[in-house]
């Protein structure tokens, strides 16, 4: 992922935000808004212990999981197009994915990765 341009910056930035909130052990901090929205590939991901690999047969469906998950993530203020992707403006408060600890952000990091493990081209697309 490192040639991702980006993901080095995303994952310092990460990084970042999880040293300022001290890195919360285990059972600490809360979860991301819309767990119950979630693909069912972050639960077999988590009762996986978190593995590196993709945790789905349903390459196709497992896309489709994900960008349905981060619409729903994303605040409200957020605007989309007709065809339903994020439009690069707007402004607001990003607060509701301040989320630090093993079921926070770093969930969305690690979809992000199985996007890119899955073979998407595209992935200069803001979903």
């Amino acid at each position: 992922m490192e040639q991702v341009p980006g993901w080095v910056d995303l994952v310092e930035a990460w990084f970042d935000l999880e040293s300022a909130k001290g890195f919360l052990e285990v059972n600490q901090g809360k979860g991301l808004p819309g767990g119950r929205d979630h693909p069912k590939a972050v639960g077999t991901w988590v009762q996986s212990g978190r593995s590196d690999r993709v945790p789905t047969s349903d390459p196709d469906g497992l896309q489709t999981q994900l960008l349905h998950w981060w619409k729903v993530l994303n605040p409200p203020w957020r605007q989309m197009n007709s065809s339903g992707e994020f439009l690069q403006s707007g402004d607001g408060d990003w607060g509701v994915l301040d989320v630090c600890g093993h079921n926070g952000f770093l969930t969305v990091l690690a979809c992000t990765n199985w996007w890119y493990d899955l073979g998407d081209d595209d992935m200069d697309n803001d979903p």
